[in-house]
């Protein structure tokens, strides 16, 4: 994610922060506590995210590559066959 992202998302969460401290949802303290856990949460979602992501691009790579070596192998046979 480039920086200019990060920092619009940061001053988005800060408004946001102080929308609800001005509101009396949260006071600063619970409001820490708060962006702790979707820190925690959010990085978490983050990593399984990108290890579902990651199997499943290894399947499709490991079906596409079995697809490649039957029609090798296929070629090969009707090949070693046309030769007399």
């Amino acid at each position: 994610m480039n920086p200019e992202v990060k920092g619009s998302i940061r001053h988005l969460l800060t408004l946001l922060g102080g929308v609800l401290v001005a509101r009396g949802w949260f006071d600063a303290e619970g409001l820490e506590q708060a962006i702790n856990l979707v820190e925690v949460f959010g990085g978490a979602a983050i990593s399984l995210g990108s290890l579902i992501w990651s199997i499943k691009a290894k399947r499709a790579a490991s079906v596409e590559a079995e697809q490649i070596a039957t029609k090798v192998k296929v070629a090969a046979r009707v090949k070693a066959q046309s030769v007399p």
